[in-house]
């Protein structure tokens, strides 16, 4: 059993192939939420559309989706997804999504034709098929990226790229997440909201880092794919809003009566 002049291989010499297994699983995680469905889990191909919590879609997966769900209420049937979709009823609910698909998805690869990196998500060797059309930077989850739900707009693009063109623009604007901004991808008008405001001082924050995303400072800019934290804040915000518009459109038809 020796291995080099006799000596015996110990056991985490032995195992140790097996440590990197977790670190490609959440790797190979992380490449699906960014480049599939949340609804189909089938690889994204625009058109491609987006919620108010960060999460994409193929449109027609949502259109199909959102067809089925009115028949399975009408028939009283539970829909698996419904739990965690009732905040998109509509496809006003959605945003569609500009996205620049990623040059580097095009070059062939041991002698194989570009495919856009939408054949297979799972393939790890293929780039991501969309990047930021800022930076160039890939979407791939290695980078925070986000997008413009205003009206005309709809663009992605990675949140440094964004914060950096809002920073040169204006310096004013910069620190106002309520002051009206300009989309560099549609050039349609926005509220920045988060993004737009300077990070909190401190020893690991860079001039160029981004402040919290907090229920008071979500605007037009809504992070693709959030973190937890951020999918709750959302969320509530959602919800508010939701309540928000039901209870003016149950004051509008008290008026309405009343005037009658």
């Amino acid at each position: 059993m020796g291995n080099d002049g006799g000596s015996i291989a110990r056991r985490d010499e032995l195992v140790k192939v097996k440590v990197g297994k977790p670190v490609q699983e959440a790797a190979r995680q992380r490449r699906a939420r960014w480049s599939t469905c949340a609804l189909s889990k089938k690889p994204l191909k625009q058109p491609v559309v987006a919620d108010g919590l960060g999460r994409m879609y193929n449109k027609e997966a949502l259109v199909n989706w959102l067809i089925q769900s009115k028949v399975n209420d009408a028939k009283g049937v539970k829909d698996e997804a419904g739990a965690n979709m009732s905040h998109v009823r509509k496809l006003k609910d959605v945003t569609e999504l500009k996205l620049h698909d990623n040059p580097a998805a095009n070059i062939p690869k041991n002698g194989q034709n570009g495919s856009n990196g939408h054949q297979n998500s799972d393939d790890e060797q293929l780039p991501a098929p969309f990047a930021c059309p800022l930076t160039g930077r890939p979407m791939n989850g290695s980078h925070r990226f986000v997008f413009i739900r205003a009206a005309g707009s709809g663009a992605v693009m990675s949140e440094s790229g964004l914060k950096a063109v809002l920073g040169s623009s204006s310096s004013s604007s910069s620190s106002n997440a309520s002051a009206k901004a300009t989309c560099p991808i549609t050039s349609a008008t926005f509220e920045p909201g988060y993004i737009a405001l300077k990070a909190p001082a401190s020893s690991s924050s860079s001039s160029s880092a981004v402040a919290p995303l907090t229920a008071s400072n979500v605007a037009d800019v809504i992070p693709l794919n959030p973190v937890p934290e951020e999918e709750v804040i959302l969320r509530a915000v959602l919800q508010a809003s939701t309540a928000t518009g039901k209870k003016e459109k149950k004051n509008g038809k008290r008026k309405n009566g009343d005037e009658a």
